[in-house]
């Protein structure tokens, strides 16, 4: 678990995209969330956790905030086997108090180490 959780602060702290499934051209943030998410979400439902979250964390919604904390969700997936949606519901039942993005980091490992991933 605390190596999970140290892949992530690592991750996190560059906030790096580099890979192309995290990089979906000629379309916005929530439709790329939207392409590379695990599951089938509509942008709506994204957008309706993302947004939830961010106002948690004092973060106001753009385009860039989206990019920003999908490359983060997606990481913290393809790092710990946990879907990005699951993520976001943990970071909301933290009700924010521990910040973006080491509560995703947080948030992951906590439930890929419980299994329930």
């Amino acid at each position: 678990m605390i190596l999970l959780f140290s892949v992530g602060l690592t991750y996190c702290s560059s906030h790096l995209a580099t890979t192309s499934e995290s990089q979906v051209l000629e379309s916005g943030a929530l439709e790329k969330m939207e392409a590379v998410f695990e599951g089938r979400h509509t942008q709506t439902e994204i957008e309706a956790l993302l947004q939830t979250v961010m106002s948690l964390n004092d973060v106001r919604p753009s385009e860039e905030e989206y990019t920003r904390w999908g490359s983060v969700l997606v990481e913290m997936r393809r790092t710990t086997g946990v879907n990005e949606m699951a993520i976001l519901r943990c970071m909301i039942a933290d009700r924010g108090t521990i910040k973006f993005p080491a509560s995703a980091a947080i948030c992951a490992s906590l439930i890929a180490a419980s299994g329930e991933g």
